[in-house]
């Protein structure tokens, strides 16, 4: 979570606010080899979305909402 939030703040806030940035900014939501299901996960899914879902499964129903 840390390197995550590290990345966040540091590079990807930054190329957030730069429009001229955007298209970089897009290619890290695209996955690659991705045909039939079979290929690496984008690095927002790796990075960020995953470990967030980690998080998510190890607490209890109640508490995760």
């Amino acid at each position: 979570m840390q390197v995550s939030t590290d990345y966040y703040l540091f590079e990807l806030q930054d190329k957030i606010s730069s429009v001229d940035e955007w298209g970089e900014v897009c290619q890290l939501f695209v996955s690659s080899g991705a045909r039939g299901g079979q290929g690496q996960p984008s690095r927002m899914e790796r990075d960020f979305i995953n470990p967030m879902r980690i998080l998510e499964l190890s607490m209890p129903p109640d508490d995760s909402d």
